[in-house]
């Protein structure tokens, strides 16, 4: 068995598995990313395919600070995104978030827009 997924608990397996079958590719949608600088830049900067209930994503090369209530984000200022982490949000979350990058390094925020399978 892989050495990775030994060191995963089961539970949380099936959990992933369950989570990652509720969406599925949107095929009219684009996968894109934002650059996150030392400049606010918002989420709504990528148009998202009408179909598109969520995005999944993924940052690199640096951390980055969100917000999603209008406010610009800054250090300390909105929650902490690490690098190397993902997720997937809500079109709405994703079209309200405002970015700034943690350091002096660019962020590359990276989506692929997906719909929820109900």
């Amino acid at each position: 068995m892989n050495k990775l997924l030994t060191l995963i608990p089961a539970a949380l397996i099936v959990a992933v598995a369950a989570w990652a079958a509720s969406y599925v590719p949107n095929a009219a949608g684009t996968d894109a990313t934002l650059t996150i600088s030392s400049g606010v830049i918002q989420g709504n900067t990528i148009t998202l395919d009408d179909a598109t209930t969520h995005v999944w994503w993924s940052i690199a090369d640096a951390g980055a600070w969100v917000t999603f209530d209008g406010s610009d984000p800054a250090v300390d200022t909105g929650h902490f995104i690490a690098d190397g982490s993902s997720g997937v949000w809500s079109r709405y979350m994703f079209n309200n978030a405002r970015f700034i990058r943690e350091d002096a390094t660019d962020a590359a925020f990276r989506i692929s827009e997906v719909q929820e399978v109900k």
